[in-house]
């Protein structure tokens, strides 16, 4: 028989109780990490939107729509400290962007 150039496989069955999955286990503890994240802020953005523009009660009452589900999602999740510090750091963005439209609609 002719040979291809290709030897045969190598590979060893090594057993699965043996093999280091300390990679794999911080990769797939970061990938959740970052879909709670998601999710969550997606949830409280979603929430805000509605109560300020589908139910037209203003951006004020979104924001604190959006700092309840955020705050209610990050007890829930049990969120770190570098969830709550990117919630209070939103919530100051969005009150500052809202307070600046709003003052640029009342001078026109």
């Amino acid at each position: 028989m002719a040979q291809s150039g290709h030897s045969s496989s190598t590979h060893s069955s090594a057993p699965t109780s043996g093999m280091d999955i300390s990679d794999q286990r911080g990769t797939f503890s970061a990938f959740m990490s970052i879909t709670v994240w998601s999710c969550l802020l997606i949830a409280a953005s979603v929430a805000g939107l509605v109560v300020a523009f589908a139910m037209n009660f203003g951006w004020f009452p979104g924001v604190m729509t959006f700092a309840i589900v955020g705050g209610v999602g990050g007890l829930l999740m049990r969120m770190g400290g570098a969830w709550w510090a990117t919630l209070v750091v939103s919530l100051i963005v969005l009150s500052l962007g809202g307070a600046v439209v709003s003052g640029i609609l009342a001078l026109v």
